[in-house]
């Protein structure tokens, strides 16, 4: 026999369990213990993270009351970071439980890469008859390891000369002075001046790793009558 739930009337509740030998086990219930929810975690007090960071937080929710309870889950909002619950594969907001009965649910935390370092509180509640919360206080540092992109170009000649009508070649070098590998560089080329003509050797450079670099040949052609003019290097 499973077990039973009576209502004697309306503050009065009878719960009944097969105690064997054609015995029964019955425990009476007031108004007040109808319902009774219940919420625990193995998670520490104290938890630390970082920015773009998730956390995973597991929590065991119990049914101790007498009534069948659907307890809605429920957590604190903030714009530094988002929270969503799990039970098995799947993203729930509501977990039915029977008299006695015990699930374990995960809470999935992320902190944003714009998060305030820290101290903030995380409050989970969850709520049917009656209610149960847990406050998690977590310290957010700041992730020292961001991946920082930087590019630089180094010119073989700072100052390079030629005659009207020519064509000047200078090696150009494109530096990856960041921590992190670089794809897809696109090189576009502007002349400074009129009815002079640039060309670089590669419109497009495919990676260069951290603190490696590449070297394309800029092409500078120079008009018959070029205009009066220095051309600066930056």
């Amino acid at each position: 026999m499973k077990t039973r739930s009576f209502f004697l009337n309306s503050s009065i509740a009878l719960n009944a369990d097969d105690a064997g030998l054609g015995k029964l086990k019955l425990k009476v219930w007031s108004k007040r213990s109808f319902s009774e929810i219940n919420m625990s975690t193995t998670a520490p007090e104290f938890l630390l993270t970082y920015q773009d960071e998730i956390i995973n937080i597991p929590l065991k929710i119990s049914n101790d009351g007498c009534i069948d309870e659907l307890i809605c889950l429920d957590a604190g909002e903030s714009e530094f970071y988002t929270h969503k619950f799990t039970y098995g594969d799947y993203r729930i907001n509501k977990i039915k439980l029977s008299p006695k009965e015990t699930k374990d649910v995960n809470i999935e935390l992320k902190i944003d890469n714009d998060c305030t370092p820290g101290e903030h509180n995380f409050s989970v509640n969850a709520s049917g008859r009656s209610s149960a919360v847990l406050t998690f206080p977590f310290i957010v540092e700041e992730n020292s390891s961001k991946s920082i992109e930087k590019i630089a170009i180094q010119l073989s000649k700072l100052y390079v000369s030629g005659k009207s009508g020519s064509e000047i070649v200078v090696p150009v070098r494109i530096f990856n002075s960041g921590d992190v590998d670089l794809k897809d560089i696109g090189l576009d080329i502007k002349s400074p001046m009129e009815n002079w003509e640039i060309d670089v050797s590669e419109k497009k450079i495919d990676l260069i790793k951290s603190k490696e670099y590449e070297t394309v040949d800029l092409t500078i052609r120079i008009p018959l009558k070029p205009k009066t003019g220095i051309i600066l290097w930056t």
